[in-house]
């Protein structure tokens, strides 16, 4: 059975009350929301704990939601189909940071490391991506102590028209997680990868190492996204 070829956004929003000129470009190209009532409700939402599955997938859709001002969402989360199919396309790279490396640090004083992140899946899922990649990353506190946990204190990004990057923020919080990560990476732990000097993970663990300029590409590109911002 061939795999229903849905347009872009629309497999998640429902537009029937907005006029077309306010609706996402269909190449969700270069959409970047910098508000800061926009941010503050992103990190919100990454920030909060979630109790079940059902909670688990709300967040993901009221990510989305905040990320493209789309009014609402009609294809849940919690759908198996969708999960399957968005799961089987998505593949997310983070790159540990401090915020010095970003020339943020003077704005962030509090907040001492950043992770970029790029997560490459095509269209018609890159909200989803989005959505995908911060919880994802924010996952990684069910593993921690409670004095470990981390929390995202901002956050920059831009869809592009195979997926979408960006940097998230942390306070000091982050350092224990960082540290472990970065000796991880330099053993070479299965799900991690070394650009220069600056410890990488991946989604999926398994996939396939990334040449030098990939990740220095994305760098480059956050470096202009958080100075632009």
């Amino acid at each position: 059975m061939p795999t229903q070829q849905w347009p872009v956004f629309d497999v998640l929003f429902l537009f029937s009350d907005v006029p077309h000129a306010q609706r996402p470009p269909q190449s969700a190209g270069a959409l970047r929301i910098e508000t800061p009532s926009t941010q503050r409700a992103i990190v919100k939402v990454a920030n909060r704990a979630t109790a079940n599955e059902q909670q688990y997938h709300a967040a993901a859709a009221r990510l989305c939601v905040l990320a493209t001002r789309a009014p609402q969402v009609v294809r849940p989360f919690n759908s198996m189909p969708f999960q399957v199919e968005l799961l089987s396309r998505i593949e997310v790279s983070y790159i540990w940071l401090q915020t010095f490396q970003l020339d943020v640090a003077a704005r962030l004083p509090l907040a001492p490391f950043a992770v970029v992140f790029d997560a490459r899946c095509e269209p018609p899922f890159q909200p989803s991506a989005f959505a995908f990649a911060i919880q994802n990353f924010m996952d990684q506190n069910d593993a921690l102590p409670p004095c470990e946990h981390f929390r995202l204190v901002s956050l920059a990004y831009r869809f592009y028209a195979s997926g979408v990057h960006g940097v998230l923020v942390f306070g000091q919080r982050m350092a224990s997680a960082y540290w472990k990560t970065r000796r991880a990476c330099i053993r070479g732990d299965p799900g991690t990868d070394m650009f220069e000097d600056e410890a990488v993970t991946k989604y999926p663990g398994h996939s396939s190492r990334q040449p030098w300029h990939f990740y220095d590409r994305i760098i480059a590109e956050t470096r202009t996204l958080v100075t632009c911002t």
